[in-house]
């Protein structure tokens, strides 16, 4: 969170919102993956990433810019769970998602000691 005074800074407000953006393209990320695979998923967060620097270089389309992301994310959850051969993406999805954090908890338990 956030300081109050961290936001009267002039560049703290830029940085609030590239943090919110890296967050929304995780998700956006996330969410594809468990649909339709790891490898989407990737292509979908580095794709909203790049739809966030576009709005920030040109602010007069950042609109534009939210509202694709914002369209691709309800596709998504319209179509995802339609589609036949879930399951196995599905299992796929969690299985890297099990083996990252037990990664992450060995890799954390070793340089806490």
């Amino acid at each position: 969170m956030v300081a109050i005074h961290k936001l009267a800074e002039p560049m703290a407000g830029w940085r609030v919102m590239l943090v919110i953006m890296i967050i929304a393209a995780l998700v956006i990320g996330a969410i594809s993956a468990y649909y339709f695979g790891i490898r989407i998923g990737a292509f979908a967060a580095v794709g909203s990433v790049g739809l966030f620097v576009f709005g920030i270089v040109m602010p007069s389309k950042i609109i534009w810019a939210y509202g694709l992301v914002g369209a691709y994310v309800l596709a998504v959850l319209v179509v995802g769970p339609r589609l036949p051969g879930r399951q196995q993406k599905k299992a796929d999805f969690f299985r890297i998602l099990r083996v990252s954090s037990s990664a992450l908890r060995r890799t954390y338990r070793r340089f806490r000691n």
